[in-house]
């Protein structure tokens, strides 16, 4: 399973999702993209969290996988596509659904710019 930033805030935030956040990561082998381990530390920041501290629970509770070329590629492609009709699409968005769809493995998020792919779990 694939997290996603959205998710990673719920859960690092307590907020509404997060035990449901929770669930997922205590059962499922997890992997963040760096791209999303980005997007979470740079909104750490902003808020005025400990980019160290959440880092290292990211860290603890899946596996960093780095953006690849392959990755790189069929994100564009995927990004084209769906901005023609979701123009809320983000490029984060695009290498989440493309690693997901290379690897087999379901999207855990928050986002409902996912809303309608079979390789989407949205937490409530």
């Amino acid at each position: 399973m694939i997290i996603d930033s959205s998710a990673w805030i719920e859960y690092l935030t307590d907020a509404a999702c997060a035990s449901a956040v929770e669930q997922y990561l205590a059962k499922e082998d997890c992997t963040t993209l760096s791209v999303t381990l980005a997007e979470v530390l740079a909104k750490t920041l902003k808020i005025g969290g400990n980019p160290n501290l959440i880092h290292r629970a990211i860290k603890n509770l899946s596996l960093i996988e780095p953006v690849s070329e392959q990755l790189s590629v069929e994100s564009a492609s995927i990004y084209f596509e769906r901005r023609k009709t979701h123009h809320k699409f983000t490029l984060s968005d695009a290498f989440i659904l493309a690693f997901a769809r290379m690897n087999h493995v379901k999207i855990l998020t928050k986002d409902t710019d996912f809303a309608g792919l079979k390789e989407a779990v949205i937490v409530h």
